[in-house]
């Protein structure tokens, strides 16, 4: 009985840590993911700055 007590005591354990990792893991996708769409759309801002100042320019000359 004290060695199912045990056993039930790390399978408890064992189950919060797997909780935990699969939390973190969570949590760094979806900053990697933000942290990806903040850099394609400050990328997407800066080539249309680019094409207008391109355009603006040929157009006056």
């Amino acid at each position: 009985m004290v060695f199912g007590l045990f056993v039930l005591i790390a399978g408890l354990a064992a189950l919060f840590f797997f909780f935990n990792v699969g939390q973190l893991s969570r949590e760094k996708t979806k900053l990697v993911n933000t942290a990806d769409a903040v850099a394609y759309s400050a990328g997407v801002v800066h080539a249309r700055a680019l094409n207008f100042n391109a355009y603006a320019r040929r157009r006056w000359r």
